[in-house]
């Protein structure tokens, strides 16, 4: 079974959508990550980016080691390198991808064990 969690209520019925079309069975629950508690081998996760999405070290470190805890394994999208955020909370191997979207703005997808 696959269980997500997004705050937005769009998010998560874009989320349920998605999985369906592609087969899986998807619990995905209105939630905040910090709040959400359903552990998993992975994690694949678009953390906020770009102009209007910022978000403070802090939150970030917490919602990082949260989720760490989570799962083992993890995929971070996000809109800039946090390999070194990553490795301080726990996860000893990170790999980046950086996909160029146009002119000033990358996705960096971090690959993390």
């Amino acid at each position: 079974m696959t269980h997500g969690a997004d705050s937005n209520p769009v998010a998560v019925a874009m989320a349920q959508e998605n999985l369906a079309a592609f087969g899986y069975q998807a619990q995905v629950a209105l939630a905040d990550m910090l709040a959400y508690r359903q552990g998993a081998e992975a994690l694949v996760t678009d953390l906020p980016y770009g102009r209007y999405m910022q978000m403070d070290e802090p939150t970030m470190r917490r919602l990082l080691a949260h989720g760490r805890d989570l799962a083992p394994r993890a995929v971070y999208v996000a809109g800039k390198n946090i390999s070194s955020e990553l490795q301080a909370v726990g996860h000893d191997d990170v790999t980046v991808y950086t996909v160029e979207k146009h002119a000033g703005f990358a996705r960096h997808v971090h690959l993390a064990h």
